[in-house]
């Protein structure tokens, strides 16, 4: 018996032994595990990805160009009097107040200031800052978060430093959350006792954890409610204590705290929840909404202000008055706070989306630099978008190709449904403001602005036309008035022959050269292209965009070659650019979390043609807009100066539309994913949607004529001859033609009035 005794003593002790050995090796475990945690940074930080900041100046029409719709996305709150807080507005009339929040750019940080914006018939007509009373001549909007982005995830998260929460949003958390925070050595026995106490008699279930411990809990542990897990969250919360210092641990909370749900986003951390819930930072609460965000901890589903108006308040007050309790407000502060009007961010305008954009400043970066900035934590990326102008763009894209299944159903094909891209460029500097890869990036993440390279049809004539006005000279000039043949005709090459055709098989003989592009004419096109040499178009081509292996083929001038839509923007930006091609940038500025600026690569810049070519080939586009293919582009609505080109393929495969204004350059491709035809034309599919994007992209802000280079003279010409007009002419077009090119001779077909 003895025995059995002493070996039952004896396992126990075993038992024991092995028990303390393996907690003990646990909490070492445990130990190095939450030490490695915090020393690398309790978050793997995303880069933040944000679009140029808005700058407006006398002259812009408000309304047209979307400011109070980037006022309601960036968080600004309409008040009946005089902002007072950052992030504020007030109209009085036409005019409106303004508090700008400001934005730390490194170097140049843009100020925070208080601005009164004069408007006459729409227009900004002057501003004054209201605290120094100085006109100002120009201001900028902060630049919009288009999303925080990780491991090609996207997300939003910033982290705060202690210092940066306001004292009022921390006293709150502790008021409700654990009055015994800088007291307590990670369990509060006393707030155990006292849920214990409260839970065995049957009052309101209480859990009695500390802030230390809820952070144990949320970084370290799982979310079941279970004396199993409050052993563990027990010891992790001593640990931390014993590791790191009470302003280190509240930081962390105030970081990691889960305060509800976006769809299947979790809302983690004051700052993304204030964002969330209210539309501004935590900075801008006011003690009301502070409250709120405070007593949301607990039950944040069942008391959102978005979902719940009644439970929140019913919380918000429990929490006024607990802090009115232990004196960290007045009675008067109390009174006004209870009095707010519970007003969530229900309204917020919807973020624009940009996910193709954001993709492509990936690319881009990883392209050009090596370090992967885009997965660098905590890294500020400024991008080179246009909010308003990506809005339109997403817009101008989701509305056309509702319109076009609308319009021809046939287009719908079982589960295949056409797809559109958009690209938009600023020809002066190269900088992508607009970029939509498709019909829903939910549904398809391939961007086929940059990566689906198709036969570009007749928006690649530009090009030949292009190449003939640089080679034209005093001794053989190419001029707009220049006589073309179309007919059919054989371009034999390499031993081979080559007949272009064109749409329908119609011909029209000997035209100019203005009307050869405007009816977008095969056979004169080609006879340009032979006239002047296929490998010269190749040079051309590739000077002015299309960085790829280009066929040597005649084919080739008419579009019988893949590109993408971005190296079709290239080109026209080139065009419009007097040009002067410009390599598209998406990034602007990358700023570290310390923040230094990293110095990024300049855009390369080359010549692809001179000026006044390139004027004489946006004159003729103009011709396409204005009586042209792209005629319906004038029927639509657009007033501004522009300049376009149609794009059909063989049997109507793919739709293009490509154009620019003198601001602004922008393609359109609309297909399939698969081989099939489209079967409409570029100015039925293409056309429509480019011409919506360009109205909303240009309106408000003053137009401006396409520059006309030195050594380009205007005349006035008969369009039936191509001779100099003269008074007797019925009909007379104002031609553009280099300095000694223009035709000498006046019309004798209409020299009387016979």
């Amino acid at each position: 018996m003895r025995r059995w005794i002493a070996a039952a003593i004896l396992s126990l002790g075993f038992v024991v032994a092995a028990g303390a050995l393996w907690t003990w090796s646990w909490l070492d475990q445990l130990d190095e595990r939450i030490t490695r945690t915090f020393a690398e940074g309790p978050w793997e930080l995303p880069a933040r990805v944000y679009a140029a900041p808005f700058v407006f100046h006398p002259g812009l029409r408000l309304r047209e160009v979307g400011f109070f719709d980037r006022l309601a996305r960036l968080g600004y709150r309409e008040v009946d009097a005089e902002p007072a807080r950052r992030g504020d507005f007030h109209r009085k009339g036409d005019d409106v107040e303004v508090f700008l929040r400001g934005f730390p750019y490194p170097r140049q940080p843009a100020p925070q200031r208080r601005l009164r914006i004069d408007v006459a018939d729409g227009a900004i007509a002057s501003m004054i800052d209201l605290d120094s009373d100085e006109e100002v001549f120009s201001a900028e909007l902060e630049p919009e978060l288009l999303s925080a982005v990780q491991r090609a995830a996207f997300e939003q998260r910033r982290v705060l430093t202690l210092a940066e929460v306001p004292p009022r949003l921390v006293n709150a958390i502790l008021t409700t959350e654990d009055r015994r925070f800088y007291d307590h050595w990670g369990i509060d026995l006393r707030g155990i006792a006292r849920a214990v106490l409260a839970n065995l008699t049957g009052g309101r279930t209480q859990g009695g954890s500390t802030i230390t411990q809820q952070l144990a809990k949320n970084m370290f542990l799982t979310a079941e409610r279970s004396w199993r897990r409050k052993v563990p969250e027990a010891f992790v919360a001593v640990l931390l204590e014993q590791r790191y210092s009470k302003n280190q641990i509240l930081e962390g909370y105030l970081n990691e705290i889960y305060l509800g749900q976006d769809g299947p986003r979790a809302i983690h951390g004051v700052w993304e929840a204030s964002l969330y819930y209210f539309s501004r930072p935590p900075t801008e609460l006011s003690l009301g909404e502070t409250a709120l965000l405070a007593g949301m901890i607990r039950a944040p589903n069942t008391t959102s202000p978005l979902k719940r108006p009644d439970r929140a308040r019913e919380r918000r007050d429990t929490v006024l008055k607990q802090l009115a309790e232990v004196g960290t407000i007045t009675a008067a502060e109390l009174a006004k706070a209870l009095s707010e009007p519970i007003r969530p961010a229900t309204a917020r305008v919807a973020a624009v989306k940009g996910r193709y954009f954001v993709d492509f400043v990936g690319e881009e970066a990883e392209a050009k630099y090596p370090d992967e900035i885009l997965n660098r934590a905590g890294y500020d990326l400024f991008t080179t978008l246009d909010s308003e102008a990506q809005a339109a763009a997403e817009a101008a894209v989701a509305d056309g190709l509702r319109a076009l299944e609308k319009a021809y159903p046939n287009v719908v094909r079982g589960n295949d449904r056409p797809q559109a891209a958009l690209v938009a460029l600023r020809p002066q500097t190269g900088a992508v403001v607009a970029m939509v890869g498709g019909r829903s990036y939910a549904e398809s993440q391939f961007n086929r602005a940059v990566h689906a390279a198709r036969q570009p049809g007749s928006v690649f004539k530009p090009i030949v036309f292009l190449t003939a006005f640089e080679l034209s000279s005093d001794a053989d000039p190419i001029t707009p008035t220049t006589t073309l043949q179309d007919t059919p005709f054989d371009w034999r090459y390499e031993g081979q022959v080559w007949r272009p055709r064109n749409y329908k098989d119609a011909y029209l003989g000997p035209v100019p050269a203005r009307r050869a592009l405007e009816m977008s004419l095969n056979s004169a096109t080609a006879r340009l292209a032979e006239r002047i040499g296929l490998e010269q178009v190749r040079e051309m081509a590739r000077a002015a965009g299309i960085d790829r292996e280009l066929p040597s083929l005649p084919s080739m001038t008419l579009g019988a070659l893949e590109v993408t839509p971005l190296e079709m923007a290239e080109v026209y930006a080139t065009i419009a650019n007097g040009g002067i091609h410009v390599e598209p940038k998406a990034l602007a500025k990358v700023v570290t979390p310390a923040g230094e600026l990293i110095e990024l690569r300049s855009p390369r810049v080359s010549r692809a043609a001179g000026p006044q070519a390139a004027f004489l080939v946006t004159h003729l586009m103009e011709g396409v807009i204005d009586a042209g293919t792209g005629r319906g582009v004038r029927e639509a609505g657009l007033t501004v100066p522009a300049a376009g080109k149609t794009g059909t393929t063989n049997e109507a495969h793919d739709a293009w539309f490509a154009g620019f204004t003198p601001e602004l350059a922008a393609v359109v491709w609309v297909g399939y994913d698969r081989d099939q035809a489209l079967g409409l034309t570029g100015a039925q599919a293409a056309l429509p949607i480019w011409t919506e994007f360009m109205k909303r992209a240009s309106a408000g802000k003053p137009a401006r004529e396409f520059h006309q280079p030195p050594d380009i003279e205007m005349i006035e010409i008969d369009p039936e001859t191509g001779m100099r007009a003269t008074r007797n002419c019925p009909e007379k077009i104002r031609e553009a033609f280099r300095v000694g090119q223009a035709p000498q001779r006046e019309c004798e077909l209409h020299d009387s009035w016979f």
